[in-house]
Protein backbone atom coordinates (compact mmCIF):
# COMPACT_ATOMS: atom_id res chain seq x y z
CA UNK A 1 0.00 0.00 0.00
CA UNK A 2 1.01 3.70 -0.50
CA UNK A 3 0.61 6.76 1.52
CA UNK A 4 -2.67 7.67 -0.87
CA UNK A 5 -4.44 4.88 0.37
CA UNK A 6 -3.95 5.91 4.29
CA UNK A 7 -6.75 9.29 3.04
CA UNK A 8 -9.31 5.80 2.70
CA UNK A 9 -8.81 4.43 6.18
CA UNK A 10 -12.15 6.41 7.30
CA UNK A 11 -10.69 7.37 10.97
CA UNK A 12 -7.42 7.55 12.06
CA UNK A 13 -8.04 4.28 14.19
CA UNK A 14 -9.07 2.66 11.16
CA UNK A 15 -5.64 3.75 9.43
CA UNK A 16 -3.56 2.60 12.62
CA UNK A 17 -5.55 -0.73 12.44
CA UNK A 18 -4.84 -1.47 8.55
CA UNK A 19 -1.20 -0.47 9.55
CA UNK A 20 -0.78 -3.43 12.31
CA UNK A 21 -2.70 -5.76 9.70
CA UNK A 22 -0.10 -4.86 7.09
CA UNK A 23 2.75 -4.91 9.31
CA UNK A 24 1.76 -8.98 10.34
CA UNK A 25 1.50 -9.72 6.71
CA UNK A 26 4.91 -8.45 5.87
CA UNK A 27 6.17 -9.73 8.48
CA UNK A 28 4.62 -13.13 7.68
CA UNK A 29 6.17 -13.01 4.32
CA UNK A 30 9.20 -12.10 5.29
CA UNK A 31 9.17 -15.37 7.76
CA UNK A 32 8.43 -17.56 4.42
CA UNK A 33 4.99 -18.36 5.64
CA UNK A 34 2.14 -18.88 3.41
CA UNK A 35 0.28 -15.73 4.46
CA UNK A 36 -3.67 -17.04 3.69
CA UNK A 37 -2.60 -20.41 5.64
CA UNK A 38 -1.31 -18.03 8.19
CA UNK A 39 -3.77 -15.78 8.99
CA UNK A 40 -6.45 -17.85 8.62
CA UNK A 41 -4.88 -19.99 11.95
CA UNK A 42 -4.22 -16.81 13.86
CA UNK A 43 -7.74 -15.44 13.47
CA UNK A 44 -9.22 -19.13 14.16
CA UNK A 45 -6.82 -19.22 17.32
CA UNK A 46 -7.73 -15.48 18.32
CA UNK A 47 -11.67 -16.30 18.24
CA UNK A 48 -12.06 -18.99 19.93
CA UNK A 49 -10.27 -17.46 22.80
CA UNK A 50 -6.28 -18.10 22.83
CA UNK A 51 -4.46 -16.87 26.17
CA UNK A 52 -3.16 -13.53 25.99
CA UNK A 53 -0.40 -14.33 27.90
CA UNK A 54 0.87 -16.84 24.80
CA UNK A 55 0.19 -14.38 22.23
CA UNK A 56 3.75 -14.25 21.21
CA UNK A 57 3.44 -17.87 20.40
CA UNK A 58 0.94 -16.49 17.20
CA UNK A 59 3.78 -14.27 15.75
CA UNK A 60 5.08 -14.59 12.15
CA UNK A 61 8.73 -15.48 13.38
CA UNK A 62 7.88 -17.98 15.89
CA UNK A 63 6.28 -20.41 13.37
CA UNK A 64 7.93 -22.43 11.36
CA UNK A 65 7.41 -21.60 7.36
CA UNK A 66 5.48 -24.25 5.83
CA UNK A 67 3.75 -25.61 8.91
CA UNK A 68 -0.08 -24.02 10.42
CA UNK A 69 0.30 -22.42 13.94
CA UNK A 70 -0.72 -24.94 16.12
CA UNK A 71 -2.47 -24.91 19.13
CA UNK A 72 -2.79 -26.55 22.51
CA UNK A 73 -5.81 -24.83 23.60
CA UNK A 74 -7.62 -24.53 20.45
CA UNK A 75 -10.69 -26.59 19.92
CA UNK A 76 -11.02 -29.86 18.48
CA UNK A 77 -14.38 -28.60 16.30
CA UNK A 78 -11.25 -26.64 14.40
CA UNK A 79 -10.21 -29.65 12.92
CA UNK A 80 -13.08 -30.65 11.09
CA UNK A 81 -12.94 -30.39 7.50
CA UNK A 82 -14.49 -27.80 6.01
CA UNK A 83 -17.84 -28.40 4.44
CA UNK A 84 -18.40 -29.14 1.05
CA UNK A 85 -19.44 -26.09 -1.35
CA UNK A 86 -23.56 -26.10 -2.46
CA UNK A 87 -23.94 -26.09 -5.85
CA UNK A 88 -27.17 -24.59 -7.45
CA UNK A 89 -29.50 -26.92 -8.42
Amino acid sequence: MRRRNWLFAGSDAGSERAAIILTVIETAERAGLEVQTYLRDLLVKLSSGWLQSRLDELLPENCTPGEAVTAANEPASHDAAPAAPVTPA
